[in-house]
């Protein structure tokens, strides 16, 4: 029989050959192979063979015993003399320098080669001077001092080294295939060759951990081709010590009072180091980094170069396209770093301002410019970029990235382990971190392909899955729960995560029975989350027990009473039946500790609208709604400081300067102004206190504003006046002034500029005779959208939003869709919610008692859309429709309360006839909705 050696697996995950010494194995020179550097490369090519997609075969646990051995046997000094001078050769000189370098802890360095400890001249500042390192070298190497328990450490080593070759012998017998020789064990362990051929001086002391190539690699280990499961999608720089990335970092900055190109250039390697491996610091040296590179952008503020430092953070947050296919690992660390560092820097108040432009556009290249105002924090703006990762790292390969490597697999396993840990570097608490893991998960399972259909899709779920602790306190296992009720969520979806779960998680009290079965119907689906709430005990909690006996207080509560002949308190009263519901939907899914959040604020909502509806001239509401969704009354300029004088002239100190007015809005600005008469420079002041009036503004005052803005002369005045009438454009006032001073205004480019800013619209040229009918038309559109969001209509207008986000929430869709009324959203959110219980009433048993069948419903509403007129009354009608569903599935799932159901509806029914307008409609039917909500949580409705 004819019996084949296997090949050694150490090509596959170094790049090195299969024979290759100690020395190769762990990329060191014979010149740094101290105790320090041994370990050091000993634990670069582990995190290497970590990185390696196959790094939990058995090939890859033999590959690091290989590097142990490899490590054991260099750290012996009898060892590693003798491997020394096979390679340098046998000459005294040669053999003189192995031992001089490579002796032990007390052996002096004074008489080492000076090529040996060459440092980059700008770093010198003490610690020795020198010429530029080689590629890939390490750049500080310190000596070592005499160490006491030398003696004890040979004896520690020498047992850890027998032991490893007993560990080899065993690991080598138990891979041995049935075609191997008898008594080898070829790959299993890599041979030491004292005698190898003598191998390149300058060859690297590192590897990349992405497969790349060291620069300074012989030509022989460059050509030869990389493992296409490991070409990473971004080339990344070596891993370097921390202390030695920031004294880099802070050489840069000293460097930049001087030369502040080369600093730039070091600033930029240090950089690349700290984005490409930052989650493997501890916090202190993070910190640290961030406080270096803050310094080196403040040590170039007034230089050219500080621009393309800006821009060096920009490129490496800013995420390739979505048309660029699947997000490679390499772009995770460097993303979310340079995220969060120029969230940073956006809060540095010293900053000049052609900086803060520039940190502000990187930011939107790599947030979009409606990013969000959060924590302006490293960890806000790392987390604002990390949630934008988990869609992208499943997403299809694009053509261009099959054309390249057509051999790699649709693999996602890397990311989104980079992706986990970098969640676990800025998540503050176990709650946080687990959260945003969970979070990414469910982008995964919403948005990603089917997992049991696509490799990427199925490795991410295993990986967060694995990753996510489903501790008894945190959010994820209420977040489970939900999946199962929503219909977003695939069979599919559950079936890998069950499987999982039930496999490969740390969950507590699942077992290998709790996975979701191929052909599962959706009782089964409930069968099982009933399974898992019991595993978890969330069945029946107190917290949920507190949270239903707090809904039940209000839901019987005197909130549906009649509301009176005000509008206004009418709206405030659906506003609180709407979030009654959605606490009773949060409380459905699981969601104890939303419900109770949402029961709270319920009790504020009626004085709050009141409060801005009695407001006639309020551009903002004086306290938040709880929860407002987008589409919001604009908020009227806020009242920053003036800025000084600008727009043409008029610098240094004014003579005579008076005294500033302080903001008011009642007139005395307007006075004052028009004492200046013909002095310039008060006149200018003047405007520049302008700026920092209160809201709303005076007639006379916005009367006064405009008029300059139009007529005012030197052209400096004018300028300085156009610019607070544009500020204040959001302020009726100034809108109406304009249109009273239209007839007669100059018709010049700068005043059509004005108007068009006011009106927001865009005007025809000046010299086109339809252009001040048009003017007039944009001014009055303008006029009439500022007052209809005035007096009791804004707060019907902040009621008609809560509305809208409340339905979208139940309906489990987004609230902000662009250029979307309130009124818009409260009809898209309704009718979301009826399509998403008209999947799961298709998935029930049809009752045998209900109000109307699920065509007779479908009929019923497509009536009430065709005869509805305006978006208000279309959604009263899908309000009904939504009743009318609920009813149906209660009916379906508790056959006992069809009775009680049935009643509910008639009254619904008799009650909206009845009612005296759309609202008293409105309150009817959110009521009844309350009712059947009773009823599918097992109370008797009242």
């Amino acid at each position: 029989m004819i019996r084949t050696r296997r090949a050694s697996p150490i090509p596959r995950f170094l790049d090195v050959a299969p024979e290759a010494d100690a020395l190769d194995l762990l990329g060191l020179l014979p010149e740094v192979c101290t105790p320090a550097q041994i370990e050091s490369a000993l634990q670069r090519h582990l995190d290497i063979v970590a990185a390696h997609p196959e790094c939990d075969t058995p090939e890859a646990d033999e590959v690091r015993l290989a590097l142990h051995a490899a490590a054991a046997q260099l750290l012996d000094h009898g060892v590693r003399r003798q491997i020394i001078a096979g390679r340098v050769g046998s000459g005294a000189r040669s053999l003189r320098l192995g031992e001089e370098i490579a002796g032990d802890e007390g052996t002096p360095t004074e008489s080492l080669p000076e090529r040996a400890f060459a440092r980059p001249a700008e770093a010198a500042n003490g610690y020795g001077t020198g010429r530029p390192r080689h590629e890939g070298q390490i750049e500080y190497r310190y000596s070592q001092s005499a160490d006491p328990n030398a003696a004890v450490k040979k004896i520690v080593l020498a047992i850890v080294v027998c032991g490893v070759l007993v560990i080899a012998l065993v690991v080598g017998l138990i891979l041995l295939t049935p075609g191997s020789p008898g008594t080898g064990t070829a790959g299993a362990t890599p041979t030491v060759n004292s005698s190898a051929d003598v191998k390149s001086a300058t060859a690297a002391t590192g590897t990349l951990v992405d497969g790349g190539s060291p620069g300074t690699a012989s030509p022989s280990q460059s050509e030869k081709p990389l493992p296409q499961a490991a070409k990473p999608a971004m080339a990344k720089s070596e891993y370097v010590d921390a202390a030695l990335m920031i004294r880099d970092l802070r050489a840069a900055s000293a460097k930049g009072k001087t030369d502040p190109a080369g600093a730039l250039a070091d600033f930029r390697k240090a950089v690349g180091t700290l984005a490409d491996w930052w989650p493997r610091y501890d916090v202190g040296q993070r910190r640290a980094a961030d406080d270096a590179v803050l310094e080196f952008l403040y040590v170039l503020t007034d230089k050219a170069e500080a621009a393309p430092a800006i821009a060096e953070l920009g490129k490496r947050a800013t995420l390739p396209p979505p048309e660029a296919g699947q997000l490679g690992a390499g772009a995770v660390w460097p993303a979310t770093w340079a995220t969060g560092a120029l969230t940073r820097l956006s809060v540095e108040r010293g900053m000049p301002r052609s900086l803060a432009a520039g940190v502000a556009q990187a930011l939107n290249d790599a947030l979009g410019a409606g990013r969000s105002t959060g924590t302006l924090s490293f960890e806000g703006g790392a987390e604002a970029i990390l949630r934008r990762m988990p869609v992208r790292l499943v997403a299809p390969r694009s053509p261009q990235q099959n054309e390249q490597d057509s051999a790699a697999p649709r693999t996602s396993a890397e990311g989104m382990k980079r992706w986990a840990d970098a969640v676990a570097a800025v998540g503050g608490d176990a709650d946080e971190v687990e959260r945003m893991l969970i979070d990414g998960l469910e982008q995964v399972l919403l948005n990603g392909p089917e997992p049991d259909a696509d490799q990427a899709s199925y490795e991410a779920v295993e990986v967060l899955a694995t990753r996510i602790r489903w501790r008894a306190a945190g959010p994820a296992r209420d977040r489970v729960l939900e999946w199962f009720n929503d219909p977003r969520i695939s069979a599919a979806d559950l079936r890998v995560l069950t499987g999982v779960l039930a496999s490969k998680s740390n969950a507590e009290g699942v077992d290998a029975s709790m996975q979701l079965s191929v052909n599962a119907s959706p009782d089964d689906r409930a069968q099982l989350r009933l399974q898992y709430a019991k595993a978890w005990g969330l069945a029946t909690t107190e917290q949920r027990d507190k949270a239903f006996e707090q809904w039940r207080g209000f839901a019987r509560g005197g909130y549906f009473a009649p509301a009176g002949e005000d509008e206004l308190s009418k709206v405030a009263r659906v506003v609180v039946a709407v979030r009654i519901n959605l606490a009773a939907r949060r409380l459905w899914l699981g969601d104890s500790a939303t419900c109770s959040r949402i029961l709270t604020e319920v009790e504020n909502i009626p004085g709050t609208i009141h409060a801005i509806g009695a407001r006639p001239g309020a551009m903002q509401p004086p306290t938040p709604l709880p929860g407002p969704g987008p589409g919001a009354p604009p908020r009227g300029p806020s009242s920053a400081p003036g800025r000084g004088p600008g727009g043409g002239g008029g610098g240094g100190k004014i003579a005579n300067q008076p005294a500033p007015i302080a903001p008011g809005g009642d007139g005395p600005w307007a006075e004052q102004y028009l004492r200046a008469e013909r002095n310039i420079p008060v006149r200018l002041q003047r405007l520049v206190e302008a700026e920092s009036l209160q809201l709303p503004l005076s007639k006379v005052d916005a009367a006064v504003l405009v008029e300059a803005a139009c007529f005012a002369s030197p052209g400096q005045v004018r300028s300085a006046a156009q610019r607070v009438v544009m500020k204040f454009g959001d302020d009726p006032s100034i809108v109406q002034a304009l249109l009273d001073e239209l007839p007669i205004a100059p018709k010049v480019q700068s005043v059509s500029d004005v108007m068009s800013r006011v009106a927001h619209a865009p005007l025809p040229k000046i010299g086109d005779p339809e252009w001040e009918v048009a003017t007039r038309r944009a001014i009055v559109d303008r006029l009439l959208g500022l007052l209809a969001g005035q007096g009791p209509q804004a707060g019907i207008d902040q009621a008609c939003n809560l509305i809208g986000e409340s339905y979208t929430q139940m309906a489990g869709v987004d609230s902000g869709l662009p250029d979307e009324s309130g009124a818009d959203r409260c009809l898209r959110g309704a009718g979301a919610l009826f399509k998403l219980w008209r999947v799961e009433g298709e998935r029930l048993p049809p009752p045998e008692r209900a109000p109307a069948s699920l065509d007779q419903i479908d009929r019923r509403r497509r009536s009430r859309q065709q005869i509805a007129s305006g978006p208000v009354q279309a959604f009263a009608g899908e309000e009904v429709s939504v009743a009318e569903m609920l009813a149906y599935m209660v009916c379906a799932e508790r056959p006992a309360m069809g009775v009680r159901a049935l009643t509910i509806m008639d009254d619904m029914a008799k009650q909206r006839r009845e009612a005296g307008n759309i609202f008293d409609q409105m309150i009817v039917t959110e009521q009844a909705i309350t009712r059947l909500w009773m009823l599918r949580f097992g109370e008797v409705a009242q």
